[in-house]
């Protein structure tokens, strides 16, 4: 696929960008990030998702997305001063600010729906609340809490969403659940130990849909 953008083409099948009818050497990784953009022209493309595309998910620091951001600008002939044609949307992500033809067509945007949970609460035998989330379809996979789980920022965080959770909610049903004891309703922590945990998950069992558990 042959996608025209500025003085730009950019070519899917031999990773190959021209530029003013001259091709522009790139590295693979700014190849991945330009095809995310001009696939997804005028649409936000968050950390998030570009993270997860052109890095597979891997944590790498702020000065290599920072390089790699400034590597593709060089390439289609942009900068970060004028941003003409790859804009930084602040604290959000990046766009593809100039129309784009698809071989002859706009191609249809084709960014992914970022992982959604629902969170809800089951009780311990000694009546403690539990919050767990599920999230995705397909085989379970439970991800079990510990002493700094929080259901509600561990999706939000710069960490857990590239390293992990975004790919498990691709191919399985994802559960979670708060260490057992803590209650987040009222922020109070019992006995932190396995045997805890462990003694809490039947609870979990049918609220949480796991009908192949055992313990």
């Amino acid at each position: 696929m042959r996608y025209s953008f500025a003085n730009c083409i950019l070519n899917s099948d031999n990773h190959q960008l021209t530029r003013d009818g001259h091709e522009i050497p790139i590295e693979p990784q700014v190849f991945d990030l330009l095809h995310l953009l001009v696939t997804n022209a005028g649409q936000l493309i968050t950390k998030d998702l570009m993270m997860e595309t052109v890095w597979q998910g891997r944590i790498v620091s702020e000065a290599t997305v920072s390089a790699r951001i400034n590597a593709a600008r060089k390439a289609v002939g942009d900068n970060g001063k004028d941003q003409a044609i790859i804009k930084t949307v602040s604290r959000r992500g990046l766009k593809l600010v100039v129309s784009v033809d698809a071989d002859g067509k706009s191609p249809e945007p084709n960014v992914q729906k970022p992982a959604r949970q629902t969170i809800k609460y089951t009780t311990s035998k000694d009546g403690t609340a539990i919050a767990y989330a599920t999230s995705g379809s397909g085989p379970p996979l439970l991800r079990a809490g510990h002493n700094l789980t929080h259901l509600e920022l561990d999706w939000a965080s710069n960490i857990w969403p590239p390293l992990c959770l975004t790919r498990w909610a691709k191919t399985t049903r994802l559960s979670g659940l708060t260490f057992a004891g803590r209650d987040f309703r009222t922020q109070t922590l019992k006995a932190k130990t396995f045997n805890t945990m462990w003694m809490t998950l039947p609870r979990l069992r049918m609220p949480a849909g796991w009908t192949d558990f055992q313990s």
